[in-house]
């Protein structure tokens, strides 16, 4: 998969970009970051661990999507700044089968 022209979301909470190939590869991801896109090649599955939310509300969406296709538990730290935008995803999340501690 080829997401192109995102060179702005370097200039957002985070650098989306280093965000999602930084936090995505350490669950297994193969993925290639350039200037202005990602290049995203397919795995047969994702393993759990724990990652860092980047302070960042769409990161941290991103990888509560993501768990689902891991096979171990993941740990998003600084899970909490997607409070700010969607105040009630852990609701939500645990409605459609996701688990969360605390």
């Amino acid at each position: 998969m080829l997401c192109e022209g995102y060179y702005y979301n370097i200039y957002k909470e985070s650098d989306r970009l280093k965000a999602i190939t930084d936090e995505f590869t350490k669950l297994g991801a193969d993925i290639e970051e350039y200037e202005d896109r990602l290049v995203i090649h397919g795995v047969e599955s994702l393993k759990g661990g724990e990652v860092y939310g980047w302070n960042d509300h769409r990161i941290v969406m991103a990888l509560a999507a993501v768990s689902s296709r891991c096979s171990d538990e993941l740990v998003i730290s600084d899970s909490q700044a997607i409070s700010k935008s969607y105040p009630t995803i852990w609701e939500d999340f645990r409605s459609v089968g996701g688990v969360t501690v605390g």
